[in-house]
């Protein structure tokens, strides 16, 4: 598996917009949506987002935080070729990132049967 992080902005003042997509092979497995605002974050994990080279959850267990996540929304596609979901991830009941992500699970069989 192979993170590229596609596109990171600041979308007003101390608030941030990360676009992700997990690869596995040549195929895109996961497109994913993180918003966060830097205000909330350690410095340590706000720097370590700003090199745009590692994955939300690699970035917390580097820097020894505990989090957890809080399931918003899961939607299974009816064809069975992809799943939608939102979440929460929250450290100390304080909400430090809101991911949306897309698994394609048609993709995902594709690259292991390569």
């Amino acid at each position: 598996m192979h993170i590229d992080v596609v596109e990171q902005n600041s979308t007003s003042g101390t608030k941030y917009v990360r676009k992700v997509v997990i690869s596995a092979g040549q195929f895109p497995i996961v497109s994913a949506v993180v918003k966060f605002d830097s205000t909330i974050l350690p410095k340590s994990v706000m720097s370590d987002l700003l090199q745009k080279k590692e994955g939300v959850g690699n970035i917390l267990r580097k820097n020894n935080i505990s989090a957890r996540r809080n399931a918003i929304l899961i939607n299974f596609d009816p064809n069975r070729k992809k799943i939608t979901r939102s979440y929460e991830i929250l450290y100390s009941d304080s909400v430090w990132f809101e991911i949306a992500e897309e698994i394609r699970l048609d993709l995902l069989s594709a690259s292991q049967n390569s």
